[in-house]
């Protein structure tokens, strides 16, 4: 019996050498399995880590590029209105020279219906004293032929007169 227990403890004690290298072969397998994620996660805290300031940067560049973003926006708002108020002054300028313009060629026109009436009562003034003087002339023509008339009409009689006494 002693041999058997022997026999049977030794036989246990192979079966639990060969469950304890099949343990041992696990666990060192587990332990190599443990290694390579740990290095698996090692890897993946790097990548992590990395995304992480990839992000970050991204995040700045973007809150970066948004408040540029804004700034460029306020400027061309702001400069829109700057804009804006030049052309309402210059439509203001604008309206105010045709104002002007419309005042001045009104005063042009004006002055140039005087300068025109001037011209015509000057012309006129000339026309009146040259027909005046034609007036005076043509009168002083007809008072000369009436004076002549009245020579030849009493030359005539005169005339007549010697003849009547002729022929008496």
């Amino acid at each position: 019996m002693f041999t058997k227990d022997k026999s049977a403890l030794e036989s246990e004690k192979e079966e639990l050498t060969n469950k304890l290298e099949s343990l041992q072969s696990d666990v060192s397998e587990l332990e190599k399995k443990l290694t390579d994620k740990n290095e698996e996660f090692e890897n993946f805290t790097k990548e992590k880590e990395e995304l992480d300031n990839k992000l970050e940067f991204k995040t700045t560049e973007l809150d970066n590029l948004t408040k540029k973003n804004a700034e460029e926006e306020e400027i061309r708002t702001s400069s829109m209105g700057d804009l804006e108020k030049k052309l309402a002054d210059k439509m203001e300028e604008c309206d105010s020279l045709t104002k002007d313009k419309s005042a001045l060629e009104s005063e042009k026109e004006d002055d140039n219906l005087t300068k025109q009436k001037s011209e015509d009562d000057a012309a006129h003034s000339v026309l009146v004293a040259d027909l005046e003087k034609k007036v005076s002339d043509q009168s002083q023509q007809l008072s000369d032929l009436e004076s002549e008339k009245d020579k030849l009409s009493t030359e005539r009689d005169n005339i007549q007169s010697e003849l009547d006494t002729i022929t008496k």
